[in-house]
């Protein structure tokens, strides 16, 4: 066949389904159904196990379209948004990568940086992060989850003098360091002006810590040793304007005493005047009252306590300052509780001004507690919206909590269920639609994902 038939041909074989409806559609809408396409298949890959082998990982999403149709190649290469995640993870080769920064042309970048699991990082997967690393000026989140930062093959100490103009996010985890260097404790010291997310895990928080000036939504996970609580303090008052904080780990050095009284934030409070949401999850218990009453926090109206045990907030309903420490708080979390009801009376009493609960267990005790009303005894009689798992279709608590409540006069206006299922199908569904608004959610979790 002549160069000129196979151009005839190539030339017809691009044009012959242009008389289909999919072409008929803006270039705009299709890119914006790609990226669609792109985030719910993520999703999907996030919540689905997947071996290396997957046809997800060997064929992404945004490489699938391309295999489509020419009109859906066309468009794709042309939608940068769609090549902007970067993984050095992935099974994609360098050349791969660098097609991926390329049609990414000057979009913002999400990167992660991980050595798949091993301890040491391959020669391939240092290839990869060394391709990626002069992109630096247009990262936007960066996720960084190795176990060592080796010192020989160093990861995260680039960073110390970098600047990163467009980093709105950064999570870094890793669980041990080679050789550190008391200066190297800050990274990103060129700036990230626009840093606004902090995750640190492990290490990180003693060894790798960006500039936390603009940051308002910090979380710290658990670590393996104990970091002294003026360095804590340190980290949690650094930025100007904190609203969302997450302390997931009992990493904090208590040394002062065993009892809660002499936990070092009683007797010397942090002021964060901006804080609105905190979450806890500890382990021993002590740093649940200890947070509480070592924070000051004014406009604090959103609190999580995840895997709260009986005695963990002993401490703090001993305080006298207890029902003044955050007059406005509004929404409530318990997830994942080990209470009883004598307890679940003290956070009624607590925390009197809650319109907003969730919990994750249908069968703990503080469901029960709700169903539990008396006239003399209404647990939150403002509460406007209940979240809670159900198991199955046994509505018949949630339920419950509703009639009593629409007894007393305390009616709830909105109840979200989380599960599976239809709503339609659950055995109270018409009374319920009829009394409240109802809506259903994914299922509570625990655990200590970000915020």
């Amino acid at each position: 066949m002549t160069s000129l038939a196979v151009c005839t041909d190539w030339k017809s074989r691009r044009n012959m389904n242009q008389g289909t409806r999919v072409y008929s559609l803006p270039v705009e809408l299709l890119s914006y159904i790609f990226i669609l396409g792109q985030t719910q298949a993520t999703i999907e890959s996030d919540l689905t196990e997947q071996s290396d082998e997957s046809e997800a990982q060997l064929c992404p999403f945004e490489v699938l379209i391309t295999h489509v149709s020419f009109y859906f190649r066309d468009t794709a290469i042309e939608t940068p948004m769609l090549w902007s995640n970067i993984d050095t993870a992935s099974a994609l080769s360098n050349e791969a990568l660098q097609t991926y920064l390329v049609r990414a042309k000057r979009c913002e970048l999400s990167v992660s940086l991980n050595t798949g699991g091993a301890r040491v990082p391959s020669v391939v997967v240092m290839k990869k992060i060394d391709l990626i690393l002069p992109h630096l000026h247009r990262y936007q989140r960066l996720v960084v989850d190795i176990i060592v930062e080796p010192s020989s093959q160093p990861l995260i100490r680039r960073f110390k003098d970098a600047f990163a103009p467009t980093l709105r996010y950064i999570s870094i985890s890793v669980e041990d360091v080679e050789n550190y260097i008391p200066s190297e404790s800050k990274i990103f010291q060129g700036g990230a002006p626009l840093l606004t997310t902090v995750r640190l895990q492990g290490l990180a928080l003693l060894f790798f810590r960006p500039p936390l000036e603009n940051v308002t939504t910090l979380h710290l996970d658990h670590m393996s040793t104990q970091l002294r609580y003026i360095t804590f303090v340190d980290i949690v008052s650094a930025p100007f304007s904190l609203q969302n904080l997450s302390v997931c780990g009992d990493f904090i050095d208590s040394s002062n005493g065993s009892d809660i009284q002499d936990w070092p934030g009683a007797g010397s409070p942090i002021n964060l005047p901006h804080l609105r949401s905190l979450r806890i999850c500890g382990i021993n218990g002590k740093i649940y009252s200890g947070l509480l009453l070592g924070i000051t926090s004014p406009v604090l109206d959103s609190l999580v306590l995840m895997d709260l045990k009986e005695p963990d907030l002993e401490g703090f309903w001993a305080s006298p300052m207890h029902t003044a420490k955050f007059p406005i708080l509004q929404s409530l979390s318990i997830i994942d509780p080990e209470i009883s009801r004598d307890a679940c009376l003290e956070m009624f009493r607590g925390f009197p001004y809650i319109t907003s609960m969730t919990t994750s267990d249908c069968t703990s005790t503080i469901a029960y507690a709700l169903s539990e009303v008396s006239l003399d005894n209404v647990p939150w009689p403002v509460l406007d919206t209940l979240t809670m798992n159900i198991e199955h279709y046994d509505d018949e608590l949630a339920a419950d909590i509703v009639e009593q409540r629409m007894t007393l006069g305390c009616p709830l206006r909105k109840l979200n269920l989380g599960t599976t299922l239809p709503l339609f199908l659950l055995p109270n569904y018409a009374w319920l639609q009829e009394n409240v608004v109802l809506g259903r959610v994914p299922h509570v979790m625990d655990g200590c994902s970000p915020m």
